[in-house]
């Protein structure tokens, strides 16, 4: 893993409990590994991913079927809201890798 990799793996943690927070837990400390398990796969997905919408798909997947949340619109918004800062970091760190 590069160190870019590295640093995109971390904001997916870090954005995965402070913005996407489906049970709202980010304010508790003792919380904070809440989201842990769902970070090595949304990573992944985020790597293959060709746009914000591949990933907002993958996260709305995991919420309605691993935490019972509803497929309705402001889980669908959450998700996409989600995706769209978990694909803007990936394309700024990616694109700085290329650049050196």
């Amino acid at each position: 893993m590069t160190d870019k990799e590295r640093e995109l793996l971390l904001r997916v943690d870090e954005v995965l409990f402070y913005i996407w927070d489906p049970i709202n837990v980010s304010g508790s400390v003792a919380a904070r590994d809440e989201y842990s398990s769902y970070t090595e796969d949304t990573f992944n997905r985020l790597l293959e991913a060709i746009n914000f919408q591949e990933v907002a798909k993958f996260l709305l997947k995991l919420e309605v079927s691993r935490m019972g949340s509803f497929d309705d619109e402001e889980t669908l918004e959450r998700c996409e809201v989600t995706a769209r800062y978990l694909f803007n970091y990936k394309e700024n760190l990616m694109t700085e890798e290329r650049e050196i």
